[in-house]
């Protein structure tokens, strides 16, 4: 078990699970922030008590080995694109924190998977088109 405070969450508990757990957190924000005549609103007991526990299961996530090594894999990432980059350094942390934590598979649940899904085939068919090109020249 991975402990913060008195909160646990199970062993097997890792990324996918807190990606899921964000997004029902996030469903609750919604509904939370909704005026009532959207479905909006106060959150039930029953889903207020949801929500505390997703919130201690993610909290206690994040202060895990996994947890902060994908924060820190977050930090690296949006780093690399500023002005300054990354270090030779941070560029060997960040690829050996990616060997240990590799990127999570696309949520097949998420509303923009299948928006990824396309990006990804019309990217591969560019650079198929691309490539034929330079070997017929």
């Amino acid at each position: 078990m991975t402990k913060r405070g008195t909160f646990s969450c199970p062993a097997n508990y890792g990324s996918k699970e807190a990606r899921k757990d964000k997004h029902r957190l996030h469903h609750f924000y919604c509904k939370r922030i909704s005026l009532p005549s959207c479905g909006g609103g106060a959150l039930s007991e029953t889903e207020d008590a949801e929500e505390a526990q997703l919130t201690a299961r993610v909290a206690a996530f994040e202060e895990s080995p996994e947890g902060r090594a994908r924060s820190r894999i977050f930090v690296l990432k949006l780093k690399s694109f500023s002005s300054s980059g990354l270090s030779d350094a941070e560029t060997e942390e960040l690829e050996s924190l990616r060997k240990v934590y590799p990127d999570l598979p696309p949520d097949p649940n998420d509303p923009m998977y299948e928006a990824f899904q396309a990006y990804g085939r019309a990217a591969a068919e560019q650079r198929e088109k691309v490539e034929s090109r330079r070997a017929h020249r």
